[in-house]
């Protein structure tokens, strides 16, 4: 049994070197983040939300707030990257009141409630009780009576399903950028969801700290799966590396458990099942854009389309970006806003919905 000692100590090494080399390429990719105000909305369930406010520029008399809201497993950076890549900050030098909100759990959100330190949560809770928190404290701060709501993927859909419940009559408008109501029935999805309950101890899955310890090599390698999250060459390589030292958010057990529930019925709907929010789009009345990329493998157009021609208002419309679409590049998931030509060919667009949308 001598060897068992150096097995131990092998393990325990490269562990520390593990542990060393996520903390030196965390810091070495580290994008600011500095926003002009940071407020903070106390959520009905003791959940304290962060929202990083930027001030327009040059303000216009009477228009609405933004709020922006991340994706799934993802954090601000998602809409806030820097200070190119972020659709925050090029709104509010446009003369947009941006605020960027990290829903409970994520980012600057991320401290459960004091009395309950291993608080764990599901999609209907980001619904009933964070989107409501936000919406009002940007509110108050604000003076205006409604706000504009940009989401990306599960923060789109977190809008799906608030307008369905009280507090509707808050957003002017919303714009849904690769938020989809159909979860596409994937192999290497189903595989992911069966091995859930390895995690549910735990609380969420891991995604920070393995995407942190890969963020060296974005770009130079092709790593497998990466296909589902951006189209092939739309991300610049020091781009995809700051992405994964920054990006990347733990994955919440409840809400995932969710989204597999959402995968096997083929409905997108609440944890008990009773209320299916994709057909319940029909009674929304709020004008809506949604935007969807060519090659988004986690989004895909066919997945997207179904909440446009499902939503009762008679104001919406669908965009569909690549290149058959008058874009130079094809788009997949992330790089809807984080895609080198997104600045130019995506941005725009959302900006011409919310200006077509002023009160």
């Amino acid at each position: 049994m001598s060897w068992l000692p150096w097995v131990l100590f092998g393990l325990a090494a490269a562990l520390l070197l593990a542990r060393a080399h996520v903390a030196f390429w965390t810091r070495y990719f580290r994008v600011p983040r500095e926003p002009d105000e940071v407020h903070f909305a106390r959520t009905a369930d003791g959940w304290r939300l962060a929202l990083g406010r930027y001030l327009p520029q040059q303000p216009v008399a009477g228009r609405e707030p933004v709020i922006l809201c991340h994706g799934l497993g993802a954090n601000a950076y998602n809409v806030d990257f820097d200070g190119r890549l972020s659709l925050a900050r090029w709104l509010a030098h446009r003369g947009w009141d941006a605020w960027v909100l990290e829903l409970r759990g994520i980012g600057w959100s991320r401290r459960p409630p004091a009395d309950r330190p291993h608080a764990r949560w599901s999609f209907d809770d980001l619904v009933r009780f964070d989107v409501a928190a936000a919406v009002d404290l940007v509110r108050e701060k604000s003076g205006a009576e409604q706000v504009h709501w940009i989401g990306h993927s599960m923060g789109g859909m977190v809008m799906y399903a608030f307008l369905q419940g009280p507090g509707a009559e808050r957003i002017r408008s919303v714009v849904a950028i690769g938020s989809p109501v159909r979860l596409v029935r994937r192999g290497w999805l189903r595989v992911g969801f069966a091995l859930l309950g390895l995690f549910r101890l735990l609380g969420r899955v891991p995604q920070r700290a393995p995407a942190r310890f890969l963020a060296p090599f974005g770009g130079w390698v092709r790593f497998p799966g990466s296909g589902a999250v951006t189209a092939p060459g739309s991300m610049d390589g020091a781009v995809l590396r700051r992405a994964l030292a920054n990006l990347p958010e733990d994955l919440p057990h409840g809400v995932l458990a969710q989204f597999a529930d959402w995968v096997r019925s083929g409905d997108f709907r609440d944890a008990a099942g009773t209320q299916s929010w994709r057909d319940g789009l029909a009674g929304v009345r709020t004008p809506m854009l949604f935007v969807a990329g060519s090659r988004d493998l986690l989004a895909a157009p066919d997945a997207v389309r179904p909440a446009f021609e499902r939503l009762g208002s008679p104001d919406k419309e669908f965009r569909l970006v690549g290149k058959e679409h008058g874009q130079a590049g094809e788009y997949g998931h992330g790089d809807l806003l984080l895609g080198r030509r997104a600045p130019e060919e995506v941005f725009p667009i959302v900006l011409e919905w919310l200006e077509r949308h002023e009160k």
